[in-house]
């Protein structure tokens, strides 16, 4: 089972996504995997266009939620460890969304 979190977390507060997290990661089977493409929390290069973006699609309702909330990669690392899932983060930025993530958050086999 894998369950995508694409683009999704950031319009939630951090308690939201920890709640939405938790539900998910008990959800997996032992070798279930979550995916999770985010934008990081720091600014660098042009993540600035990114934002604006995203700020322009929450105005104009393109895309729902409460706001904008980014975190930092080792934050939500650490959040998906503490649930019992192995982590393993990759970039997924272009050059029109820089500053993009990619987690591969995997529930561990009952042989781990």
């Amino acid at each position: 089972m894998i369950f995508n979190f694409v683009d999704l977390l950031h319009y939630y507060p951090v308690e939201e996504q920890r709640t939405l997290l938790e539900k998910a990661a008990s959800s997996l089977c032992p070798g279930g995997r979550l995916v999770i493409r985010e934008t990081t929390a720091t600014p660098q290069g042009s993540v600035l266009f990114t934002r604006l973006l995203e700020m322009v699609s929450l105005l104009v309702r393109w895309n729902h939620g409460p706001g904008l909330f980014y975190r930092e990669c080792g934050d939500l690392v650490a959040d998906l460890s503490s649930l019992g899932l192995e982590c393993h983060v990759e970039p997924a930025s272009s050059s029109t969304h820089a500053g993009n993530m990619l987690v591969w958050a995997r529930k561990r086999d009952h042989a781990d």
